[in-house]
């Protein structure tokens, strides 16, 4: 019985490695391509590059933001430049979440620097990031990302102060608004006071007779022999009635 379980156990060991061998297939004599004569690559799910110097990769690996993990993902080459070139990777997301940095990393073809890669051998590293504030109730990549928490963060701590003085500014320019005009009612009140306080001074003092021939003078408008008109002597602003 226990001979029974050792085979078995045996069996499924071989099974895994010729299953792990049929998902990452050696090939010595693999064809070489040039990358800049690759115009799209497609990277799998679950699958393995192929390899012949180099270990296998996972066609496809997330490196930060993984709370999705899509089956397919497809990368074009739309500036070709060799090992440079510059993909441009699509794949279905949802709508919180899209493709961030990406690496395609492939094999030499005779060496780690060679512009000839073994056929097969390219695999897709990436990050997911936010697109936006959190839809649906998803919760955001930021999560699994402590700097786009720390950006987050920051960011409402900015916002709350400029708001902060936004605020303060708005009711400053009211206050002076109101000020102003508060100014310009005390300026009113404080000529028409005067007034009062002038008319009721006119009333209460005394005319003295020094005056009394000051306002006589000034109401004859004295000419001189040029035709000019002067002003007698200093009078007070107010003349008295004659008549009293």
């Amino acid at each position: 019985m226990t001979h029974i379980k050792r085979d078995h156990v045996l069996f499924v060991l071989i099974l895994g490695v010729i299953l792990d061998t049929m998902e990452a297939e050696f090939v010595p004599n693999g064809r070489p391509v040039l990358l800049d004569e690759v115009k799209e690559l497609h990277f799998q799910k679950g699958r393995e590059t192929t390899y012949k110097r180099s270990p296998s990769l996972p066609q496809l690996r997330c490196t930060r933001g993984c709370e999705f993990e899509p089956d397919i993902v497809r990368c074009k080459n739309v500036k070709p430049r060799g090992r440079s070139s510059r993909w441009q990777c699509e794949t279905n997301l949802p709508t919180h979440l899209k493709i961030g940095k990406t690496d395609i990393i492939c094999e030499g073809f005779h060496s780690d620097e060679d512009e000839e890669v073994l056929e097969g051998s390219c695999a897709l590293q990436y990050t997911l990031t936010h697109a936006g504030w959190a839809l649906y109730g998803h919760k955001g990549a930021m999560e699994y990302d402590p700097k786009m928490k720390g950006w987050s963060a920051s960011w409402i701590v900015i916002s709350s102060v400029v708001g902060y003085i936004m605020l303060n500014i708005y009711n400053a320019v009211n206050w002076t608004q109101e000020f102003k005009t508060l100014l310009v009612r005390l300026r009113l009140l404080y000529k028409k006071f005067m007034r009062w306080l002038q008319g009721l001074r006119d009333e209460t003092l005394p005319v003295s007779e020094a005056e009394r021939k000051c306002c006589r003078f000034n109401a004859k408008h004295v000419r001189d022999r040029s035709g000019s008109s002067h002003d007698g002597p200093h009078c007070p602003d107010h003349c008295p009635d004659m008549d009293k």
